[in-house]
């Protein structure tokens, strides 16, 4: 598999991952595994394992691969909690855990200058209402990024 492609499906891959909760719930009923979070876990960390030689390759910078890195960390970090109330439908939506997991995804789309288009207005009503911690945190830091001279 060529080296874009690999990095197409990762990057695909945490898309969904900083996707609201509903977005990765939605995702797991059309594929037929209703209340079945550690999918989520499972598709990224195949991805992950078909990206290996392109994240050993040069092709991936520094902040790229700790970014990744994180992101593996907590995943690796849940899966050791063993807790079984962490991998449903309800913890998607309500768990901190999963919104770490949207928070540290949407640091790798970052890190890759893979910020989603269709998120690229910020709607500044949206975070006055509460939206959940993730998407603040993704909406600000497309704010950031986008500002003239913003690198963070």
């Amino acid at each position: 598999m060529d080296s874009e492609r690999v990095r197409r499906r990762l990057l695909t891959v945490i898309r969904l991952l900083a996707q609201p909760a509903a977005a990765q719930v939605g995702h797991l009923t059309r594929l037929g595994v209703e209340d079945c979070a550690e999918e989520l876990r499972h598709e990224y960390e195949d991805a992950l394992a078909a990206a290996d030689a392109f994240i050993e390759s040069n092709e991936v910078s520094r902040p790229q691969i700790e970014a990744l890195r994180t992101l593996s960390a907590h995943f690796h970090a849940m899966k050791l909690g063993n807790t079984p109330q962490l991998w449903t439908n309800r913890a998607i939506h309500r768990a901190p855990e999963w919104s770490q997991v949207r928070e540290l995804a949407a640091h790798v789309l970052v890190a890759f200058g893979a910020w989603p288009r269709r998120w690229g207005k910020v709607r500044w009503q949206e975070i006055r209402r509460g939206a959940d911690r993730a998407r603040r945190a993704c909406l600000l830091l497309w704010l950031i990024m986008s500002w003239p001279g913003g690198d963070a």
